[in-house]
């Protein structure tokens, strides 16, 4: 994933832009989950939230504050440390995402 990250944090020469779409399918398969069960997030210029860049559907329905303490995106971002939330389906998070 770093070399993903790091591979998408440099500009390419010919000025087009990485398709998250196929590492968002990668990693669903890896996982053993449907595509549109992977987020991939990035983080705003300020620091001060997280938008979605995959899945399509979840890119203009908002964001996650950073200082949020429910959020486990946002604690990761915050404490850069990764974290395995096994009961991440049951635990409370942002209905307004889960309606897409």
């Amino acid at each position: 994933m770093e070399r993903i990250a790091n591979a998408l944090g440099r500009e390419r020469g010919d000025g087009s832009q990485v398709s998250l779409s196929p590492v968002a399918e990668k990693i669903a398969k890896h996982l053993g989950v449907r595509t549109e069960e992977v987020a991939i997030l990035a983080i705003s210029t300020r620091w001060r939230h997280l938008y979605f860049l995959v899945p399509e559907a979840l890119k203009k329905v908002g964001f996650v504050p950073l200082s949020s303490n429910s959020a486990l995106a946002a604690r990761t971002a915050r404490d850069s440390r990764p974290e395995i939330e096994n009961n991440f389906a049951s635990a409370t998070h942002a209905t307004v995402f889960e309606g897409v």
